[in-house]
């Protein structure tokens, strides 16, 4: 039998309380440290659509889920949402989202925002930072066909209110590391 090369891509170190707040020093991402790190990701969609959690959960355990990404040398996590979700959330309106109790016990009877808040707690403990990919302004999964970041029910302002809304309650924890403020903008040229 022969031996298998791998490459695995170093995992972001952590102090105690399980806190590294990514830098940039010259061209390089470093940890606490000044390590330098090298971020590999995945995506896992479903908060931008009407089930307001990840893809998949009413069949996989979504702490388990996380932990075989981080196995697997995954160190960072593209998540996509709604400005519409965001702005619920920012106004105290908590939709229901689409679970499996049986797969996922200790998330029974939790609101949208508990599981994303559980999603990233999750994500600390197994030393994932996040991306939040602002990826329409409805909840649907149609970001892709959204050139800019409105519509006609959520302005511009809204959103900016949603950003500031999720950065202040955020601010606090390294998990959140960056936003995608629009996914995929493009212009859509009109011919006549």
């Amino acid at each position: 039998m022969s031996p298998t090369a791998s490459y695995r891509a170093p995992t972001i170190a952590a102090d105690p309380n399980n806190d590294d707040w990514l830098h940039v020093e010259g061209n390089k991402i470093v940890d606490m440290y000044g390590n330098q790190v090298w971020l590999t990701g995945c995506n896992w969609f479903g908060f931008n659509t009407g089930t307001n959690v990840f893809d998949g959960v009413w069949s996989c355990n979504m702490r388990e889920a996380i932990k075989g990404m981080a196995d697997r040398g995954i160190n960072f996590l593209r998540v996509p949402i709604s400005t519409e979700l965001l702005y619920q959330w920012s106004q105290g309106v908590y939709p229901s989202a689409n679970v499996n109790d049986f797969v996922n016990p200790e998330l029974e009877g939790m609101n949208s925002l508990e599981l994303f808040d559980f999603a990233v707690q999750c994500c600390k403990e197994f030393g994932i930072k996040i991306m939040v990919d602002i990826h329409s302004p409805a909840t649907d999964a149609m970001g892709h066909i959204y050139p800019v970041w409105y519509d006609g029910q959520f302005t511009t302002e809204i959103w900016i209110s949603t950003l500031e809304w999720l950065t202040e309650r955020y601010k606090n924890d390294d998990t959140i590391l960056a936003l995608d403020l629009k996914n995929e903008p493009t212009v859509h040229l009109v011919v006549n």
